[in-house]
């Protein structure tokens, strides 16, 4: 399900709504999501991994991983989030990063919950 928040971009899997603090962005930009649990119980999440995708060519393509690389690691810990609590992640952006759609991928929350796309312009 995907709902659409003014001021911000929104997504919502399951139990978990992701939520940008700003629906554009500029190279070298901090993209701050929230995450809410909407469910009436408590939900287990883990930001990490996530990847930042790029639409293109009428498909998502993921540009950017974390982990980065094999020298860094995500650490497998579920954090609890309770009832109409939220958390904030943030993803710093590249400040070479190519103009155009983006979204972010998180593997560890919903089963690969997703943000509604947002812009990054020079």
């Amino acid at each position: 399900m995907a709902a659409a928040l003014a001021l911000a971009a929104s997504a919502q899997v399951a139990e978990i709504e992701l939520t940008t603090d700003r629906s554009r962005y500029a190279p070298g930009d901090r993209v701050i999501v929230s995450l809410v649990n909407r469910a009436s119980t408590p939900v287990w999440y883990n930001p990490c991994p996530r990847e930042l995708q790029l639409h293109t060519e009428g498909t998502w393509v993921t540009v950017v991983s974390r982990p980065a690389s094999d020298e860094e690691q995500c650490i497998a810990l579920a954090y609890r989030l309770e009832p109409g609590m939220s958390a904030e992640d943030v993803t710093p952006l590249d400040s070479t990063l190519a103009p155009g759609r983006y979204r972010l991928r998180y593997a560890w929350v919903s089963n690969g919950a997703v943000t509604e796309e947002f812009r990054v312009k020079r």
